[in-house]
């Protein structure tokens, strides 16, 4: 099988992978992984221990617990700076579509390599997008040098996102690098990407999952066992 000559969104999100460091990040790891712990707490239990007429009780117990593991997922982080209108390009790739593929499978996005002028003049970068309304049976790549009014979601970031209204200057611009292509260039900078909260890099966000794990489990456990 031919190797791929051209590995561009692999690369990009390699050189802009960021760890995901943040408070609310690791409150979203310990959430996620003191959730697992309980549900498979309970289900030892249930399956183990003698039931008792307290059961319902502690079940209800372990459930305000565990939507309380879901509370840091429900809230959205405070933007740092306001979202910079962008136009940006397609790039080509000779990596294959399917592991490109993300999000549910009735309606997957696909990943594309881009290149992104933003509006304020800050300069073009590098990125990576979630193309949305993908074919799911037989998907397959834009047209290399597609053009898309979309916005930077913050300034000095390379995640890009659906802009709520497209304005004419982004209109403007989309019809000048119709007309002038070699305008802006295909190989700029990378711009940094935030990784989401449950891609563990080290082994300390990783005993920020599993150790929760651990204690959840036991906690359901010991509810189980005293109220019911």
């Amino acid at each position: 099988m031919r190797a791929p000559k051209t590995r561009v969104v692999a690369e990009i999100r390699k050189e802009a992978g960021v760890p995901a460091t943040r408070p609310i990040d690791v409150a979203r790891r310990v959430g996620a992984g003191a959730g697992v712990g309980i549900l498979f707490g309970v289900l030892v239990a249930v399956l183990s221990m003698q039931r008792g007429a307290h059961l319902p009780l502690a079940l209800v117990v372990c459930l305000i617990l565990l939507a309380a593991c879901l509370v840091p997922w429900s809230v959205r982080p405070r933007r740092q700076a306001d979202p910079v209108p962008v136009v940006v390009r397609t790039l080509g790739t000779d990596e294959p579509v399917g592991p490109r593929l993300t999000g549910p499978r009735r309606s997957p996005s696909l990943l594309v390599p881009v290149v992104a002028r933003p509006l304020d003049g800050s300069g073009d970068f590098r990125t990576v997008i979630a193309l949305k309304g993908v074919d799911r049976v037989r998907p397959k790549d834009p047209p290399v040098g597609s053009l898309y009014a979309l916005q930077q979601s913050e300034k000095g970031f390379g995640e890009i996102e659906n802009v709520p209204r497209i304005s004419q200057e982004q209109l403007d611009l989309i019809e000048h690098l119709r007309a002038h292509p070699k305008a802006m260039a295909n190989n700029p900078s990378v711009l940094p990407i935030r990784v989401g909260a449950m891609d563990r890099r080290g082994w300390a966000q990783q005993m920020q999952f599993w150790l929760p794990v651990l204690l959840g489990g036991l906690m359901a456990l010991g509810v189980i066992w005293v109220v019911g």
